[in-house]
């Protein structure tokens, strides 16, 4: 089974446990469940994996931490540009980055050629632009705050002196 969570998988490990008290219990073989919790997996372990494999489980592995998962983008462009469909929506799905999807919709049909790999990128600069405007709005608003408290300091000056 493929676990997708964030939190470690706290669920039955074998079929025995899925029963748990249950009369049916004693009626089932206790098969023992392999569970592939896809946060904990390691590099290597992604990378022994197809390539939709592999791409599925570097976005879901990287999904909180922008920088490397646009890194790790980058570095798997080969198989960005042959995703499959299913592939685009797992990941969308999965790393909640469903704005992929849209932008695929929206990018020219190319054939497949880079049409994932430039909804990343779009999706990445967007991102950017988004929070350098975000960054700029908040320097403007420390910039009048100061300029405001310079003024109210200027106006007790002038009292305290006046009077």
């Amino acid at each position: 089974m493929i676990y997708w969570g964030d939190e470690t998988w706290e669920g039955p490990r074998c079929l025995a446990d899925m029963f748990g008290e249950s009369t049916w219990a004693s009626y089932a073989q206790d098969y023992g469940m392999y569970v592939l919790e896809v946060q904990k997996m390691t590099e290597e372990e992604i990378l022994s994996y197809n390539d939709d494999l592999k791409l599925a489980f570097g976005c879901v592995r990287y999904s909180h931490h922008k920088e490397e998962l646009e890194w790790s983008l980058t570095e798997q462009e080969k198989v960005l540009v042959n995703a499959s469909s299913l592939t685009k929506d797992v990941v969308a799905e999965v790393t909640g980055l469903k704005k992929i999807t849209e932008k695929f919709q929206k990018l020219p049909n190319d054939g497949g050629e880079g049409t994932m790999l430039r909804g990343f990128q779009e999706m990445f600069a967007q991102e950017r632009a988004e929070g350098r405007a975000e960054e700029q709005k908040n320097t403007e608003r420390e910039r009048l705050r100061a300029e405001k408290a310079e003024k109210e300091l200027a106006a007790l000056k002038t009292r305290y002196e006046l009077g």
